[in-house]
């Protein structure tokens, strides 16, 4: 994803690319395409899914 008036930039000069990454157990991080692999921001966990409403 890129973001909107995204001012920051990989180390070869273009714009940062946002990646969704998924992990084990509902989990799941930000990272950029820059970045190793493995690089990631703060771990989100997923909220878990709310009963129907009646």
């Amino acid at each position: 994803m890129r973001l909107d008036g995204e001012e920051r930039l990989t180390p070869d000069g273009k714009t940062v690319i946002w990646v969704l990454k998924p992990l084990p157990n509902d989990m799941f991080c930000w990272g950029r395409t820059d970045w190793p692999s493995t690089g990631c921001l703060i771990i989100h966990v997923r909220c878990p899914e709310l009963p129907p409403i009646s």
